[in-house]
């Protein structure tokens, strides 16, 4: 069995939106808090061009979403982290 390693400072965390984006102020304020959470411990946070997007239940069409998630597991992220998903998330693996 494969276990990922620890989180440590300096690692870089993404954070995508394969299906919806956050664009309500109560989740926008969630996600802000913690991503400076994160980033006060010493880890390198980034969101994908689309986090903060949202049209028809989209962040962003599903090429579009699919080249964003991509790019970071081709990289040195040392973690994913979705802000929703679900009812069109998988439509970027087709």
């Amino acid at each position: 069995m494969n276990y990922p390693k620890w989180l440590e400072k300096g690692d870089k965390i993404a954070v995508v939106s394969p299906s919806n984006g956050v664009v309500k102020e109560k989740k926008i304020s969630l996600l802000d808090s913690s991503k400076n959470y994160f980033i006060s411990n010493g880890f390198d946070v980034i969101e994908d061009k689309y986090t903060r997007c949202s049209v028809n239940g989209e962040s962003a069409p599903a090429i579009n979403r699919s080249l964003e998630l991509k790019k970071y597991l081709k990289d040195d992220t040392s973690a994913i982290i979705t802000v929703s998903g679900g009812d069109y998330c998988l439509e970027v693996f087709w």
